[in-house]
């Protein structure tokens, strides 16, 4: 296990640091990351609803891990596990203290269980099972083709779907969400890319290729594409010229094939744009509604940390 501690929790950190004036002026600014680190709940709603937010953390991150390793779903919650998941490295070993969920029930973070259900569709449509409140698990599923992620409430059973009280709350592996995560590896290649080079890359060559998972730049050997779900084949993104991320956010999906990624630079390289078709044949919308586009760049997603789904 390697912990780390991570760039991002660097300023929730400093604010216990500062005076009470510059508290106050940087509570705004940092309010969205402390969430994260340190949530804050009134009542069971709000608890469930951050335990929804969880098993989406855990969905992304072994989704994430796929992105990373040629599409193959991650067997069990270990150190590789976590450090897909938020605050973590994406590098198979390192991750932080807040990398692990909290409990809202205790108020502690506990790691996340490796459990053994083995049908995704057949566990949701089942009454909910006993779990302990607050506790998230997540298993590998159809001989490693998918996962099921379920979480506990505070009656000590599994949560129901809100949208349909008659089925038990699993999220599990699909198409656009796996998509999504193949964004967030290019987001990753880009900054890993710019910590090297300076700037962002201004097109997917052999020197930006060297800076995907498992790539080495100094040895030229590039790193792995990325699997697309919908034609089962490992691919990079594609360069297609945007107008800037502000731009782009607001625009409508336009036509883009399912599972492509496409990745443009921006700014005499200093940001960049990452937009991907969903199963529609659409880019995946963004997150002010079907009318958006969802556009990563050096600011996220443009709707702040506090909704990052990691």
């Amino acid at each position: 296990m390697v912990f780390q501690k991570s760039k991002f929790l660097l300023p929730a950190i400093a604010l216990s640091l500062i005076g009470i004036g510059a508290l106050a002026q940087d509570e705004e600014f940092f309010a969205p990351v402390e969430r994260m680190v340190n949530p804050q709940f009134k009542n069971e709603k709000e608890r469930q609803e951050y335990m929804m937010k969880v098993a989406e953390r855990v969905r992304s991150a072994a989704q994430r891990y796929a992105s990373h390793h040629k599409g193959v779903l991650p067997k069990k919650v270990d150190d590789a596990f976590m450090s897909y998941m938020i605050f973590g490295e994406c590098d198979d070993k390192t991750f932080t203290a807040w990398s692990i969920p909290n409990n809202p029930y205790l108020g502690k973070h506990k790691p996340i269980i490796t459990g053994n259900i083995a049908d995704p569709e057949k566990c949701r449509k089942s009454p909910p099972g006993k779990m302990t409140p607050g506790s998230v698990e997540y298993s590998i599923a159809s001989g490693g083709k998918d996962f099921t992620v379920r979480v506990g409430v505070g009656n000590g059973k599994a949560m129901l779907d809100p949208k349909n009280q008659r089925l038990t709350y699993v999220l599990s592996n699909d198409a656009d969400s796996q998509v999504k995560a193949n964004m967030r590896t290019v987001q990753w290649a880009a900054e890993m890319y710019k910590e090297e080079r300076f700037k962002f890359p201004k097109a997917i060559d052999d020197d930006f290729k060297c800076f995907f998972p498992w790539g080495d730049p100094k040895k030229k050997k590039f790193g792995n594409p990325l699997p697309n779900p919908f034609t089962g084949k490992l691919e990079y993104p594609v360069y297609t010229s945007m107008g800037g991320a502000f731009k782009e956010r607001l625009r409508a999906p336009i036509s883009i094939a399912p599972g492509r990624i496409e990745y443009s630079c921006s700014d005499d390289q200093s940001n960049y744009c990452i937009r991907a078709g969903d199963h529609t044949g659409k880019a995946i919308a963004g997150a002010n509604g079907a009318k958006s586009t969802l556009i990563l760049a050096k600011d996220g997603d443009g709707s702040g940390h506090g909704n990052d789904s990691r």
